[in-house]
């Protein structure tokens, strides 16, 4: 039995994010048609879009439907769904490859609360590349010389990163840009 916990998706009530743990889903991104119990809730107009993350499943409902109503039937059929990943159907074969969900793990990373808290001191946090076990990422601001990058960037970021996506990930840093030469003013008599 899969375990799922709701979160609610902020600015969108008829979406709920049921955290499902890493390695659940089937793939990453939208999704064409999801197994039985809950491709039946798509076919009937109850869910209006489903999209997969690299540890959870977006549930959309259609307009006019609530959470407290349809939640209990959305629970136990994505649940069951989930035990059965060989009948979901993604968008684009890319989906299912291991670079796409390496790269979904990390925009969810550096767009979470890993990234929020690069920006909370003044820094900016980007994805560069994820392909082959090996993530890249960029910093800029406070962080591009901070003498604690190199932590945060294994211990938050990195550590995010493998827990979502299990297996051999290396996280480094992108070769900064040669540092542009700063403008002073000039100040004089007049």
């Amino acid at each position: 039995m899969v375990a799922l916990h709701p979160e609610p998706v902020a600015a969108d009530p008829r979406s709920v994010r049921w955290v499902t743990g890493a390695d659940v889903t089937p793939f990453v991104g939208p999704v064409q048609h999801a197994a039985e119990p809950l491709e039946a809730l798509l076919q009937d107009g109850t869910v209006e879009s489903l999209r997969c993350e690299s540890d959870a499943v977006v549930v959309r409902l259609a307009d006019g439907l609530d959470w407290r109503t349809a939640g209990a039937s959305v629970r136990s059929s994505l649940r069951e769904a989930l035990a059965d990943p060989q009948h979901w159907q993604a968008d684009s074969p890319a989906q299912w490859g291991d670079d796409a969900r390496l790269e979904a793990a990390a925009r969810e990373v550096i767009d979470g609360p890993a990234g929020d808290y690069v920006r909370s001191h003044g820094g900016r946090v980007w994805l560069v590349s994820a392909r082959d076990g090996l993530v890249e990422v960029g910093f800029a601001g406070t962080c591009s010389h901070c003498p604690a990058a190199g932590f945060t960037l294994q211990h938050r970021i990195a550590a995010a990163i493998r827990d979502r996506h299990p297996g051999d990930v290396e996280v480094v840093a992108a070769e900064a840009e040669a540092p542009r030469r700063q403008r002073w003013l000039t100040l004089g008599r007049r």
